[in-house]
């Protein structure tokens, strides 16, 4: 897998693609985000479709009489759904619509300041917290391991600032 979108704007990821693959690039980033928003375009079986497939890059607030807060728009990069992550620890979820064996998947924002990781606290690092993925999220772990090294730690620096 090449494409990295870094950002939810197209022009803003366009413009930090590697230039010695920029046309390459381009194109699978173009068949990724039409895949994404047009079902029957296909590609739905492309790792980074897979990956991004129902997660929300980004939310606008409402009106606010806050101006740091009135339709702001807000990078998620996350789905905010329910996802069974079945570890059968019974840790409840503060959500009531959840059970005991699912989780609201979080917004990423803050992940740089964020430790321990997972649910239960038990991963140190986000490598350590891909690694741990499984069921429902198996497509997106499997992605990341077989990102090349210099994609990977694109990804890894990226997840790191937010």
């Amino acid at each position: 897998m090449q494409t990295f979108l870094p950002f939810a704007d197209f022009r803003q990821s366009a413009a930090a693609l590697d230039t010695s693959r920029l046309g390459k690039q381009r194109v699978e980033a173009l068949q990724v985000l039409r895949a994404l928003v047009i079902p029957e375009y296909g590609w739905q079986s492309h790792p980074a479709v897979r990956m991004w497939m129902g997660h929300v890059p980004a939310l606008t607030t409402g009106t606010s009489a806050n101006p740091l807060f009135d339709r702001r728009t807000v990078p998620l990069y996350s789905d905010l759904l329910l996802h069974r992550i079945g570890t059968g620890d019974g840790i409840k979820q503060s959500d009531s619509t959840a059970s005991p064996d699912e989780m609201r998947t979080p917004a990423l924002w803050g992940l740089r300041v964020r430790r321990p990781l997972l649910h239960d606290g038990s991963a140190a690092t986000i490598e350590d917290a891909i690694a741990r993925h499984a069921g429902e999220a198996q497509i997106a772990r499997e992605g990341f391991i077989r990102l090349d090294e210099r994609t990977r730690a694109s990804l890894l620096a990226f997840l790191q600032s937010l």
